[in-house]
């Protein structure tokens, strides 16, 4: 079922999608770059303002920093994320490819769909 579905889908997938993939996924990359070093900045902001103001409790201190330490991590992790993303697709294109061809061509040999030539 896995198969016919792919078989399906298989013409409309072409290698160039995979590099504007990653062409798309860079300006959200960036944003995510902005967005650490803004968790950062805020950090370093209350850090003074705590330093500073002795209204600010300890307590509060430490929920703003978990807040945005948790941020820095899914920060992180959306950025690495991004990264993997295309790396993946194409992957997971090439050993679909493989795999049609494969059966295709060894145990299918009159098979109706012919492979894919350009793997």
């Amino acid at each position: 079922m896995l198969v016919k579905g792919y078989l399906e889908i298989r013409k409309d997938i072409k290698p160039e999608h995979f590099s504007e993939l990653e062409v798309s996924l860079k300006e959200d990359r960036k944003n995510c770059e902005a967005n650490f070093v803004f968790m950062v900045r805020i950090i370093i902001a209350i850090s003074f303002f705590k330093a500073t103001v002795p209204e600010f409790t300890w307590l509060l201190y430490l929920i703003a920093l978990i807040i945005l330490i948790g941020g820095l991590i899914l920060s992180v992790i959306s950025y690495r994320s991004l990264n993997i993303i295309p790396t993946v697709f194409k992957k997971i294109y090439i050993e679909a490819e493989k795999y049609i061809n494969f059966n295709l061509k060894v145990l299918n040999p009159d098979a109706k769909v012919k492979p894919d030539e350009n793997t």
